[in-house]
């Protein structure tokens, strides 16, 4: 899922001519721009997965920094399924 994801933001972005500039595509380029210090078009699709792996952990854990984990994640020690 995550490798489709990240070919078609890939996609998109080299077809506009300033993807940072993009509502929903500028995090991520943006985010990749400044990971790997070029122009994220120029990078491999194995970048965008990495990148967008990375940045999809990174926003989970501010939500739980500033929301709280959910209970699972703060008991590791009970199993969620039996």
């Amino acid at each position: 899922m995550i490798r489709g994801l990240s070919r078609l933001l890939r996609d998109v972005a080299r077809g506009l001519p300033d993807p940072e500039r993009d509502p929903d595509l500028g995090p991520v380029y943006t985010d990749l721009r400044l990971r790997w210090k070029r122009d994220p078009r120029l990078l491999p699709p194995e970048a965008w997965e990495e990148g967008l792996l990375e940045l999809i952990a990174e926003r989970i854990v501010e939500g739980w920094d500033r929301h709280g984990a959910p209970s699972a994640a703060r008991t590791p020690e009970r199993p969620i399924l039996p």
